[in-house]
């Protein structure tokens, strides 16, 4: 961009290049480059222009795989986008480091993925600081461990009794502060320790992991054990459970009756944490709506701890909680939630869950709190899973629903879910109606083109009328008979057995546009339904492994047309498996020609996992669209057109038409969804008498 333009034209410049992409929520990438002083102070004004270079071509080259080798996000061009960039000083420090900011769209009309932007500057930073010899970031944190290490237990020698504020202020007095994590009761989970822009957590420090919130105590108990012993003995004794003769919970009789999984004693995995033992913490958790009081091995909550860092999660507390949860209640043969009539909670191994089978009856309320009772008795449900969850899709469940509520308050697991969901069912009728006027001439609108295009495919013959266009061999007839039926009146040309269903992605990747979709799948319904054209509108997303299919407006019920606006968008997308469903579905109901319309952006993501022995792999990339693809090639042979509505950027148009072969309509954005749709509609009306 030009030199010495102020931040209001550096704005209208990357606006204007991002204007065509209504879909990108942030139109600049903002990095910050900061070399250590010593590696930059004979540094010239041209120095710092070739660092920047450097920088992007090494920000360019990194490509995110996942563990399978599949690349989950593309390679950037920021070498090649509109950027500005400041040379800037701290202002205590004085350290002179760069700022930039880059365009979202290249220069060529591609969009830079902003996907793990984090990791992509930490591994070019590393590059760019080899390449010049310099010590990377993370060899100086590494350096430091050691010398921080130590300070911690020479503040501990210090201490003459323990205390997390006595160990704070040693800390402070040696350049460091100290940050605790607590939870809701005001019991502290972990701590971090930043110096500068330095942090070091807990379990980076010390020897075993001495240092850690769990441990730290202990370990100051060793440095004092005089004045522990000391302690100790001022202090009234408390009776400790003998190792011996450890009684196992009892289970209830009915329980008994029911089939147990295997438990293997000698297992960890389903050990009873309702006790003490050594080397255990006492800690409490929430879990659906109860408190329980667990005692979890050190090792256990060393890695909840850190694995939910209150840093750098805001729901650390509810993760953490459903984390303890699965580990102490679910996974454990040692607790038990009963029902009647053989309905409750049964037990699942801590494998199931790591390999993402959240258990079936938590499942199964969930998904019919968030999105509505299944429209299927449980013999048909169980009959479609049998018949379509094969293959790639052997572990997956299923969900039809048209979206009634449940009559029961919402599980703690989904209430959070169907309330956001409620409000964003407000907010697209909220758009809907500020844009009444226009939405009300679009309609108008394409209901006037489909109609234009029925009347011109009308028959040479209509019925007799006293208006319309005249019948010469009739024209006697209203002299000699004063019969003034002599016109021949044009009848609308019937769309014949044309069905058509829309299939509309559901995913997260569909959020930050769901009042406008839902707007536009409105206007077209609300269009077909004038010209008589059966319509049915679906919605997919994928949870836990369950594929949902919502069917918002359904053929022959004009009355659900404002249901299209109930379209919410959450969870993953499981394209192939939601293809092979609405061919199912769309099975059940008989008609001469069937078209399909999918809004999709055609990167199919679930994290239910294609079953291949240990592990299995990720349902994305390459495996993902090839599946995807076998699915619509059975469409077609099955009679049923699946055409694309395309969503995604330039760098996923080759895996649609790899779906939908040349079935592929681009929106350039979401507003022109129903002027696309009609013009297909109206070709398929006009291919009927071909």
């Amino acid at each position: 961009m030009p030199q010495g333009m102020d931040a209001t034209g550096i704005w209208t410049e990357m606006k204007f290049a991002t204007m065509n992409h209504a879909n990108i929520k942030n139109n600049v990438i903002r990095m910050e480059i900061s070399p250590a002083m010593e590696h930059t102070e004979d540094f010239t004004l041209d120095d710092w222009r070739q660092l920047w270079y450097d920088f992007a071509a090494a920000f360019d080259e990194q490509e995110i795989r996942d563990k399978d080798g599949n690349v989950v996000s593309p390679r950037t061009n920021v070498s090649g986008s509109k950027s500005s960039v400041w040379l800037h000083e701290e202002s205590k420090s004085g350290i002179p480091h760069l700022h930039a900011i880059v365009c979202r769209v290249d220069e060529d009309g591609n969009i830079n993925n902003d996907h793990a932007i984090h990791l992509r500057a930490q591994r070019a930073a590393e590059k760019v600081a080899r390449q010049r010899g310099w010590t990377t970031a993370m060899h100086i944190h590494e350096a430091n461990i050691p010398q921080v290490s130590a300070d911690c237990m020479e503040a501990l020698r210090k201490l003459d009794e323990w205390s997390w504020d006595g160990y704070k202020e040693l800390l402070a007095a040696k350049g460091y502060d100290l940050y605790l994590r607590k939870d809701k009761k005001d019991v502290i989970r972990g701590y971090v320790l930043c110096k500068g822009n330095t942090r070091f957590k807990a379990s980076e420090l010390g020897k075993g992991r001495n240092l850690t919130a769990s441990r730290i105590r202990q370990t100051w108990e060793k440095l004092h054990p005089e004045q522990d012993k000391q302690k100790a003995k001022q202090a009234s004794p408390t009776p400790k459970p003998t190792a011996t003769a450890t009684p196992k919970p009892s289970v209830p009789n009915e329980a008994r009756q029911k089939p147990q999984p295997l438990v293997l004693r000698n297992n960890s995995v389903y050990e009873d944490y309702t006790d003490y033992k050594p080397n255990r913490q006492p800690t409490e958790f929430e879990h659906d709506g109860k408190t329980y009081k667990r005692y979890l091995p050190d090792k256990v909550l060393d890695f909840f701890n850190n694995e939910f860092d209150y840093q750098e999660l805001t729901n650390w507390q509810d993760l953490q909680n459903l984390a303890m949860a699965y580990f102490t209640l679910i996974a454990s043969p040692y607790e038990m939630t009963s029902g009647g009539g053989g309905g409750g909670l049964q037990h699942q191994t801590l494998w199931s869950f790591l390999q993402g089978r959240t258990p079936e009856p938590v499942l199964r309320r969930y998904v019919e709190d968030c999105f509505g009772l299944s429209m299927l008795t449980p013999g048909e449900l169980d009959e479609a899973e049998r018949t379509l969850c094969t293959g790639v899709h052997k572990n997956c469940r299923l969900h039809f629903t048209k979206g009634e509520p449940p009559k029961r308050p919402p599980c703690p697991e989904a209430a959070w879910d169907a309330e956001s969901f409620r409000k964003q069912r407000a907010k697209n009728r909220e758009y809907y109606k500020a844009h009444l006027v226009e939405n009300r001439l679009a309609i108008q609108r394409l209901t006037q083109k489909l109609r234009n295009t029925l009347l011109l495919q009308e028959g040479d013959e209509g019925d007799s009328g006293r208006a319309g266009r005249l019948v010469p061999e009739k024209a006697w007839r209203a002299a000699a008979l004063d019969d003034g039926r002599v016109f021949s009146r044009a009848v609308p040309h019937d769309p014949g057995e044309l069905s058509v269903d829309i299939l509309l992605d559901g995913s997260a990747s569909q959020n930050r546009q769901q009042e406008k979709l839902s707007t536009q799948a409105y206007l077209l319904v609300e269009s077909l339904t004038r010209c008589h054209i059966p319509v049915r509108v679906t919605a997919f997303c994928s949870v836990s492994g369950c594929t949902v299919l919502r069917i918002l407006r359904d053929y022959g019920h004009p009355e659900q047309n404002g249901g299209v606006l109930d379209y919410v968008a959450a969870g993953w997308n499981r394209d192939g498996l939601a293809l092979r469903a609405m061919g199912w579905l769309m099975g059940r109901q008989r008609s001469e020609r069937r078209l399909l319309l999918v809004l999709s952006d055609a990167s199919p993501n679930d994290d239910q996992r294609i079953p291949n022995g240990w592990g299995g792999y990720a349902y994305t990339g390459k495996r993902g669209v090839d599946d995807s693809a076998a699915e619509a090639g059975q469409l077609r042979l099955h009679g049923v057109t699946p055409v694309c509505l395309f969503t995604g950027s330039d760098r996923e148009a080759d895996d649609a038409r790899r779906i939908y072969g040349k079935a592929v309509e681009k929106l350039p954005a979401i507003g022109w969804f129903a002027d696309v749709v009609g013009r297909l509609i109206e070709g398929e009306i006009r291919a009927k008498d071909a």
